[in-house]
């Protein structure tokens, strides 16, 4: 524990001078680039909690923070693990089964938003033809 102490402290407690700078600068500078990430997330959020809504079998609350969505995909009748190897096999989309995050987790799927806007539109496509493919079975 006495060299994790050292390690901590020396990286919290006593930052290089670039860092310093660079925090500086992360407090003073122009915060235009900043909000504009910030608008483009929202946008690309909001299209990805309405595009998933809009899928059978799932339901999702719009995320305050982050960029992940936990989607309930109780609905299609699989289970978290199996919908993950669905959407990567049939849609070559990759997500992350909620289980891994908590025992409560099963029935859900954590989708990422951190990408760029035509992918996610392709994303959604392909998604919502695997879906609607097995719904009509």
């Amino acid at each position: 524990m006495d060299p994790i102490m050292r390690l901590s402290f020396y990286n919290i407690a006593c930052p290089t001078t670039f860092i310093q700078s660079a925090g500086i600068a992360a407090l003073e500078g122009d915060e235009g680039p900043s909000k504009a990430m910030l608008a483009e997330y929202r946008r690309r959020r909001d299209f990805m909690v309405e595009a998933l809504n809009a899928m059978p079998g799932c339901r999702c609350r719009k995320p305050d923070g982050a960029f992940y969505i936990f989607v309930n995909i109780a609905g299609t009748g699989m289970d978290s693990d199996g919908f993950c190897r669905t959407m990567i096999d049939e849609a070559g989309v990759s997500m992350t089964p909620g289980h891994v995050f908590g025992t409560m987790g099963d029935g859900f799927v954590r989708v990422s938003y951190a990408n760029s806007m035509e992918n996610l539109q392709r994303a959604v496509i392909l998604m919502r033809e695997v879906l609607e493919k097995r719904a009509a079975r």
